[in-house]
């Protein structure tokens, strides 16, 4: 949402139209001429005397006709003269000056010395330079008049030469050059930008409109020319403070590099080095590992013969013996079965007690399924009445900052205080054929352009308004709109006709069209005022001087002729009550800027843009988004169906194929995505009605989450009970198949609401309010899955058995005969068992995977530091917006950066303490102190690459020191009048208290002059005066061109390192603020909301896990696979250019919930199953590994490859590469590494009778008799020993297994 922050001069302008005069009637009094180049024909009156003593003129007389005074060539001898200025510089002997002309020195020589006054070595140096030159008396030695005119019968001097040394001009140069007024430079503002000495010295002779007629050439010679203009000069750093004094600075040490740089040129932090380091360890330890020890592996054939441990008296492993197609064993225990607790030692008691739980819960659920539909349905709706609360957040501020964060209070402080940041609608413009934009056919095509915007009329039920009623007007009502414009250097009338004649800004002549004034003139005219901004003649219509860097790109080295780009910018008032008007005008501003131009190509943004384009791009990507989901539905309904029943029936006779209708579960998967939609509606209903407000984030995120936990949990559900014995009730089916899913179904949603819940104490409300909406709908999907799918599973059940048609149970099939359905295997858990588990448990294949895996963890380490951090606002925009153009060319044209303040909270500045902590006047004990505001942020101005400052600042209270003391500002009708400050001051020079109090608001409302190049007008913004001396303000500045989002991010921490560094020294309560810092504080401290939120996570898992499995060490192997798929994930992003921010932080938080249901079924089942570990991995992975794979992998992945096709490039980096990673790392290391790990170091078998071993080995056959329209079970085969046998292995000792 950060929208561009266009520099604009603002409430500085009104004091700057004197400034050039001030300087240019100075140089006046003191002779100062234009440079002048003479030739030979150029002749004196007479033969010239220079010698020590003599001067080169004297006196003045005032010429009429050019209304200016002129010297008299007089060259005689120093005379005495009363002398009242320069006294301290010439002293009283003879002098070259007359009275007259020290008058008009003394008179004109204050404003310049307030100007000054800010360094006494500049000002010193300065002052002595001029008044040697207007009164040495060995003046004719370097002073030479080179031509004359006549005036009265008078001899005026026309043109002069003036030698100086060279040394002597260059230090002079060198202790000003650094001087600032109004936090810019004074070279920058009176004299041009001389960047040089002699830049500096030629530029005060430039022609003006009301400045001198002489003109004079600078000669500089060596230092041994001893008749050169000299005098010892005083360096900058004997009385200049930092502010303006570069030499009196301490350059903060750049001390933030902490890589590690190798002569072969290969740069590494300590985690790339550690990661490197740790995998070759990994490494060499399972290649030693592998061929040393040996490591047993099952079968390749796979159950076909029992595995036993190195104790042949321990119990098999509860599998499914390979009888080829004879029929499937039955592991369920029955309710006689089932362990006591009084059997169970240590936590293991909280198993048991669920498993005996949820047998008595699903007994009763599939006794009365349609009471249980009933009551979860009006459960449902009861708590979803809260929706009607519900409130979606849409404040993009408000998603990543805290209501209690610093940046939200401090944005509060500041408008509360000041006036909201104004509203930013800016054109960049560029022509179609690339060329450059200073001609007179491009002007005229702009010019058309602003005055269709600024002449919009819009109306509605207030009446009509326009741009005037609600534009920033800076210099008042009276001056109209400020637009930045490069039209703005050639004056336009209402009918926007050129008003323009060169120099002559007095007599502007009118133009019809940019073409009559000339591409050169144009060219000319730009270029100069992009050097002299204050110059009346590059004014624009209301009189502020305009930064050529705001309106004008594409130019290099500051050459601004060669400008591609013209940037056009109207700033709106942000006041509340008009915010419906400003919209409005800013839609239609929108519809005039997005047309097709045949000349230029106009990338623009109004303040309502990005919300604009972010509305649209809700409903851009809605059809991805719901085939994506329509097909994870499809295949879930499908995929429920046992497809090797329906297919053998097929086989045996095809036009037996209504059992299709039969065997099929696509109600059943109906059924199961309806129950997680309503686990939703539940969550988001109780959210709502605890005021917790949704985000669009939630919207997109946790319907994937939850339907991933969700569809993974129907597919244990139904396989398990699929696998059930079908001769005994339909209850006792149900009991053993939640007896035994239930717990690991309990353990994992369980993990999952406490790992969510525990997101809540992050500071950032985006991911806080998808913690309590995630951790609420996994729970209520648990809940309901338990309940509800049980007894809609039940109803299912009795549908198969009746012969009933899928989705339409009303209508049964009817059947000719018996015929036997073997109750088979499924393909995939068959693959699981037979090729991909005894694969996987061979030895050299576990050490591939393990070297793999651990390659690819550590690789991922070393890559997490360097995941960028930022939400780049051209991602979330649709593609093909206008926005994105936009913001390309302003990052490829603008060369400035945005406005910011340092904001000083109210103090008594009326106490010279409290005023050396800020002020940046001259350096001497007791007076500003050399850590103070100003002189800090100085220094850190002179490294605006590391700080980001780009300007130096302006300071009020310096203003005002100097102010009070300046007799031509407090007084400046010379009559002391109640209206006027009448100072008193201490003996430090200071203005006391009582001055203070009096003064400052007079200050506050003095307008700069010719007489007083100092006022408060500028600050009036900026300072709001309190009672009792305690004043309130900000100090502006600009930061340096932000391109990125690391450059925001940097540029907001160095701010608030400046802002601590000063509060430190000074004790100062200060902040800096601007407009896009409270969109990017939230990246700050993201990598620390992000390991908060997942470590708080995992160990969550740790806990919940530990509790319910009561195994420590299975409880750290899914806490170490968990943080492994995180860690993979971190680096995953960094290569697939996925920055970190809030999408990403919540996708990762999401991550925990989907690699906890990858891992818990399988780490669980491995647990509680007696035998070997090779053995339980496969068992592991073939009960509980092909539901996972079939539940949650597929399903997410078929669904991802969907979002590949959105609109928005926020969908293709945060949700489809995101999620796409997901779900392969998470079926990667719950389906690969996790049974490896297992059988490596997983737990010991289980003890204390809690696992069971086979209970019931039932071979059965099922007969269906299609004449008695049920089951009759017609025969059962069962083992004798069965029974005795599982008993007696339950009750044996197993032990460890190495």
């Amino acid at each position: 949402h950060s929208a561009p922050l266009v520099p604009v001069l603002v409430s500085h302008m009104p004091h700057l139209d004197f400034m050039r005069t001030l300087l240019l009637v100075f140089l006046v009094a003191l002779a100062l001429p234009r440079t002048h180049v003479y030739g030979d024909d150029d002749e004196l009156e007479s033969e010239t005397i220079r010698a020590p003593g003599w001067c080169s003129w004297f006196d003045q007389v005032y010429d009429d006709e050019k209304g200016a005074s002129f010297p008299i060539v007089n060259n005689t001898r120093a005379q005495y003269v009363d002398m009242h200025a320069c006294v301290e510089y010439i002293g009283e002997g003879p002098v070259c000056c007359s009275t007259a002309q020290q008058d008009s020195f003394t008179t004109k020589q204050a404003p310049a010395a307030a100007v000054f006054r800010y360094c006494p070595a500049c000002l010193e140096n300065f002052e002595r330079f001029w008044c040697l030159f207007t009164c040495s008396p060995n003046q004719s030695l370097f002073l030479e008049t080179v031509e004359t005119f006549e005036y009265e019968g008078v001899s005026l001097v026309k043109s002069a030469v003036l030698t100086t040394k060279d040394s002597y001009a260059q230090a002079i140069y060198n202790s000003c050059m650094n001087t600032k007024y109004l936090g810019v430079l004074v070279v920058d503002y009176l004299f041009n930008g001389a960047d040089t000495y002699k830049k500096f010295w030629s530029f005060q002779g430039l022609p003006s409109p009301f400045g001198s007629p002489l003109s004079i050439t600078f000669n500089y010679t060596r230092d041994d020319i001893q008749t050169a203009l000299s005098w010892k000069t005083h360096p900058c750093s004997d009385s200049c403070s930092c502010a303006n004094c570069d030499l009196s600075c301490n350059i903060p040490p750049d001390d933030n590099d902490e890589s590690w740089t190798w002569d072969i040129h290969i740069t590494l932090n300590a985690v790339d080095l550690s990661s490197i380091i740790l995998f070759l360890v990994v490494t060499v330890a399972s290649l030693i590992v592998g061929i040393v020890l040996p490591i047993k592996v099952p079968p390749k054939k796979g159950w076909e013969e029992p595995l036993r441990g190195e104790d042949e008296t321990a119990p098999d492993p509860p599998y499914e013996a390979l009888p080829g197609d004879e029929a499937v064993p039955v592991p369920l225990p029955s309710q006689s079965k089932l362990p006591l607790v009084a059997n169970v030692k240590g936590i293991q008691k909280v198993e048991v007690l669920l498993k005996r739980a949820f047998y008595h819960l699903a007994v009763f659920v599939a006794r009365h399924p349609l009471y249980v539909i009933a009551v979860c349905v009006l459960l449902v709706g009861a708590i979803s009445v809260g929706l009607i609360r519900m409130e979606v957040e849409e404040e993009p501020a408000k998603l990543w900052s805290a209501p209690g964060s610093r940046v939200t209070r401090e944005k509060d402080f500041f408008d509360t205080h000041f006036d909201p940041y104004y509203r930013i609608n800016q054109l960049i413009i560029t022509a179609k054929d690339g060329g450059p934009m200073l001609n007179h056919r491009i002007l005229d095509h702009v010019r058309d352009l602003q005055a269709e915007i600024q002449d919009l009329k819009i109306e509605d039920e207030h009446g009509n308004f326009s741009l005037n009623d609600l534009c920033y007007k800076p210099m008042g009502e009276e001056h109209g709109c400020l637009v930045e414009t490069v039209l703005g250097y050639f004056w336009l009338d209402d009918a926007y006709n050129v008003s323009w004649n060169g120099d002559q800004c007095f007599t502007p002549q009118p133009y019809q069209s940019y073409e009559a004034i000339g591409d050169n003139d144009i060219v000319d005219h730009v270029v100069a005022c992009s050097s002299n901004q204050v110059d009346l003649c590059c004014r624009n219509s209301i009189g502020a001087p305009q930064d050529p860097k705001v309106v004008l790109g594409g130019f290099s080295n500051d050459n601004f002729s060669t400008s591609r780009a013209l940037l056009v910018t109207y700033l709106l008032n942000n006041r509340e009550q008009d915010k419906d008007r400003a919209e409005i005008w800013e839609k239609r501003f929108s519809a005039i800027a997005s047309r097709e131009d045949p000349l230029l190509n106009i990338a623009f943004s109004a303040e309502r843009s990005v919300e604009d384009e972010l509305a649209s791009e809700s409903t851009t990507d809605v059809p991805t988004i719901v085939i994506s989901y329509i097909i994870m539905f499809v295949y879930i309904s499908i995929a429920l169906g046992k497809y090797a029943d329906i297919m053998r029936a097929f086989k045996c006779d095809q036009r037996e194929l209504s059992h299709l209708l039969v065997r099929t579960k696509f109600g059943l998967g109906l059924a199961g995505i309806f129950v997680v939609v309503f686990a939703l509606l539940m969550s988001a209903g109780l959210c709502s009605a605890i005021g917790i407000k949704a985000t669009l984030i939630i919207s997109e995120v946790i319907p994937f989450l939850v339907l991933a936990i969700g569809v993974d949990n129907i597919f244990i559900i139904v396989n398990h009970f699929e696998r059930t014995d079908s001769t005994i009730s339909l209850e006792e089916r149900m009991g053993q198949t939640l007896s035994e899913v239930g717990t690991s179904i309990a353990l994992a949603s369980m993990a999952e609401t406490f790992a969510f819940m525990l997101g809540w104490i992050t500071g950032m409300p985006a991911v806080r309010a998808f913690a309590m909406y995630a951790a609420f709908a996994v729970l209520f999907d648990f809940l309901l899955q338990i309940t509800l799918f049980v007894a809609i599973l039940t109803l299912d059940a009795r549908r198969c058995a009746g012969n009933r048609m899928d989705c339409l149970p009303c209508f049964p099939i009817a059947q000719r005969g018996k015929e036997f359905l073997r109750s088979e295997e499924g393909i995939l858990r068959r693959a699981f068992r037979v090729f991909y588990g005894p694969w996987l448990m061979k030895k050299w294949s576990r050490i591939l995977v393990v070297v793999l895996f651990a390659g690819i963890f550590f690789g991922c380490l070393g890559l997490s530091t360097h995941v960028g951090v930022g939400l780049d606002q051209r991602t979330a925009l649709p593609r093909g917006s206008p926005l994105i153009t936009y913001f390309d060319e302003l990052n490829e044209y603008l060369d400035t950066g945005p406005m910011a303040y340092f904001v000083v909270k109210a103090a008594n500045f009326s106490q010279v303490v409290n005023q050396n902590k800020i002020c940046g006047l001259v350096k001497e004990p007791g007076s500003c102190s050399p850590d103070s505001l100003m002189n800090t942020l100085t220094e850190w101005y002179l490294v605006p690459e590391r700080s980001g400052v780009a300007t130096a600042l302006s300071s009020w209270l310096d203003d005002f020191l100097i102010w009070v003391t300046v007799d031509t500002c407090i007084n400046p009708m010379g009559v002391a009048t109640d209206e006027h400050c009448d100072p008193d001051f201490d003996e430090m020079g200071r203005p006391t208290p009582e001055t203070f109090k009096k003064c400052l608001p007079i200050f506050m409302d003095s307008q700069c002059s010719s007489t007083c190049p100092v006022c408060g007008l500028p600050y009036t913004s900026d300072v709001k005066i309190q009672d009792d001396g305690y004043v309130l303000s900000r100090f502006r500045f600009f930061h340096t061109v932000l391109k990125d989002q690391k450059d925001y991010i940097d540029k907001l921490r160095s701010a608030r390192e400046i802002s601590a560094q000063v509060h430190d020294e000074t004790g100062l309560e200060i902040f800096p603020y601007s407009i896009f810092y409270i969109y990017f504080e939230q990246y700050l401290t993201i990598d620390e909301t992000a390991t908060l939120a997942l470590g708080c996570a995992v160990a969550a898992i740790f806990v919940v896990t530990l509790l319910i499995l009561g195994n420590i060490w299975t409880s750290l192997i899914i806490v170490l696979v968990v943080a492994m798929i995180e860690i993979d994930l971190l680096g995953v992003m960094y290569l697939w250019s996925i920055n970190l921010n809030a999408l990403s932080v919540v996708n990762m938080v999401m991550a925990v919930g989907i690699a906890v249901e990858f891992c818990v079924h399988v780490a669980r089942k491995f647990t509680v199953s007696p035998g070997t570990r090779e053995s339980r991995a496969i068992y592991a992975l073939t009960d509980m590994g092909s539901s996972v794979f079939a539940g949650i992998f597929l399903t997410k992945f078929v669904g991802v490859i969907v979002l590949a096709f959105a609109q928005s490039a926020v969908f293709d980096i945060y949700y489809f590469r995101m999620y796409l990673a997901i779900c392969l790392l998470g079926g990667a290391h719950g389906l690969v590494l996790l049974p490896v790990i297992l059988s490596l170091i997983g737990p010991n078998p289980p003890q204390d009778g809690l696992n069971y071993a086979p209970l019931e080995n039932v071979i059965y056959t099922k007969v269906v008799d299609a004449s008695n329209g049920g089951v009759d079970v017609v025969g059962v085969e069962a083992d004798a020993n069965a029974d005795a046998d599982a008993n007696a292995d339950a009750n044996a000792q197993v032990p460890e297994d190495n």
